[in-house]
């Protein structure tokens, strides 16, 4: 039997018409996002449609060769799907859960805040998002 979580994923998928696959710049976090492909791809025959998708490099950290590895993987994998912003390694980003705030009430002039800004221009510029 397959934990709740899992269906509650499954329907948002079915209700979506875009989805970002975050990906920390890890290998096991390359793995998980090749896995959301597999379940994608099988979903998609039902839905008669592909889903719009945009892969996101997290936790980037370029002075870590496994962060640079990870993405170079990931362009291969997954071609134009992968953003060209990445979202960097930042302490304002892992604080601002804590204290309930988003990284634009947190820390605005942060190199997190300045990387999801970047983000959102990224995905309105290329038309994945209105």
């Amino acid at each position: 039997m397959q934990p709740a979580g899992w269906r509650l994923s499954l329907n948002a998928i079915f209700a979506c018409d875009a989805v970002i696959v975050p990906i920390a710049a890890d290998y096991l976090s390359l793995n998980g996002a090749l896995q959301i492909v597999k379940t994608l791809k099988a979903l998609e025959q039902v839905l008669k449609r592909r889903v719009n998708r945009r892969f996101l490099l997290t936790r980037f950290d370029s002075r870590r060769n496994m962060a640079k590895i990870v993405l170079n993987l990931a362009q291969a994998e997954f071609g134009a799907d992968v953003c060209r912003t990445v979202i960097s390694e930042n302490v304002n980003l892992a604080e601002s859960p804590a204290l309930h705030k988003t990284i634009f009430e947190h820390a605005p002039g942060s190199r997190g805040a300045q990387d999801y800004d970047a983000l959102l221009d990224e995905l309105m510029a290329d038309g994945f998002i209105g």
